[in-house]
């Protein structure tokens, strides 16, 4: 599949090539570029939000010396940047966990700003992230959402009740939006917030104290998150270079504590092991991440796997994609079990939640959201 002969599968070939896991394995095709042929590079790394961690890992690999001039000077003023807002970005959580410190409560934090407490072995300027992501216990919502107005933060987008998170909050001069979760992704019931919050562990830094989820609860979060949450890439047959890349390096970075059986049984429950046999090859083919279960990957998501690396290549086909992506995420088994229970089979399940939801919206609206 890498072989398509298109200026992107060859850009795409060389960016992997620069963010293999293995230090010992990058580099070989990027030594062999001229100024001309980083141009589509980069534009890639950019697409995926990767610029930051090319520049990164070909700096930990020593391979900068194979940068031509005018790329490398781009890749270290991307990362200079991001390392300076990376920075203002971990002030400004420390900021709002010691403030909900002194009010009672220690949030968990999740992805990127996550990144920046536990990842010791890990370039802290490599990753590019969009907000700062905590959660705190339901019944401490009112409590943190006052701190938040305390420290000059407004709710720019305030999400419907019964969301996984109360919203977006900002204040204004700062790089990064607040989100402030009660639950960590939308689908609650494959991951709720309760055992994550009794399995993590906590972490003091100068005065503030956050929790740091498991090793497999990050893993898996990062996984769903990617996935099933809101309009799910898997369902999409889409995969996002950077999110993948995140995902490869926080399971190389946890390693043995990750608790693998765990997680493939609980997927195995949710009938989601497709989605993670598909993520597994994908990382496994793309950044060389060894595949980490006891058992073999499925069919189901070897074939799964392709189509998203056929969509890499093609994302024209996006749009092809999104409608049936769309109808498998709003049907998907696990979704309609959750709302429905084990009484009913899928007919009765796809007939009352296509009722139900023709009832809240208007035939526009759905033919619109089904398109989104």
């Amino acid at each position: 599949m890498l072989g398509l002969a298109t200026r992107r599968g060859a850009a795409l070939r060389a960016l992997l090539d620069g963010l293999h896991l293995a230090p010992d394995r990058r580099g070989s095709i990027l030594a062999s570029l001229d100024s001309d042929a980083w141009i589509p590079v980069i534009g890639l790394a950019n697409e995926h939000r990767l610029a930051p961690a090319l520049g990164s890992a070909l700096r930990e690999a020593g391979l900068l010396t194979v940068v031509p001039d005018d790329a490398h000077s781009y890749l270290e003023l991307l990362h200079h940047s991001n390392d300076a807002r990376n920075r203002i970005i971990r002030d400004q959580a420390l900021e709002i966990i010691a403030t909900l410190n002194h009010q009672g409560i220690r949030p968990i934090v999740l992805k990127g700003a996550l990144s920046l407490f536990a990842d010791r072995d890990r370039d802290p300027a490599a990753r590019m992230m969009a907000d700062i992501d905590i959660v705190v216990p339901m019944s401490a919502r009112t409590t943190a959402e006052n701190v938040l107005n305390s420290l000059g933060y407004h709710i720019a987008d305030r999400y419907p009740e019964g969301h996984h998170a109360v919203g977006e909050f900002k204040r204004p001069g700062d790089p990064a939006a607040v989100d402030l979760h009660l639950e960590l992704i939308d689908q609650q019931y494959i991951l709720p917030a309760a055992p994550v919050f009794a399995e993590a562990r906590a972490m003091i830094v100068q005065n503030a104290t956050l929790l740091l989820p498991s090793a497999t609860h990050r893993v898996l979060h990062t996984l769903l998150h990617a996935q099933t949450h809101h309009l799910g890439n898997f369902y999409r047959d889409h995969v996002s270079l950077g999110q993948l890349h995140d995902f490869a390096t926080i399971v190389t970075l946890c390693r043995s504590d990750i608790d693998w059986s765990a997680i493939d049984r609980l997927l195995q429950e949710h009938r989601l092991i497709p989605a993670l046999d598909s993520y597994l090859v994908l990382a496994e083919e793309l950044f060389g991440l060894p595949w980490p279960l006891d058992r073999a990957p499925g069919s189901a998501g070897q074939r799964h796997a392709q189509r998203c690396l056929l969509q890499l290549h093609l994302p024209a086909l996006e749009s092809v994609f999104i409608l049936v992506g769309n109808l498998r995420a709003a049907f998907a088994w696990h979704r309609m079990r959750a709302t429905y229970g084990d009484r009913a089979g899928p007919l009765t399940w796809h007939s009352r939640h296509t009722w139900q939801y023709l009832k809240r919206h208007d035939v526009r609206q759905a033919i619109a959201r089904l398109f989104r």
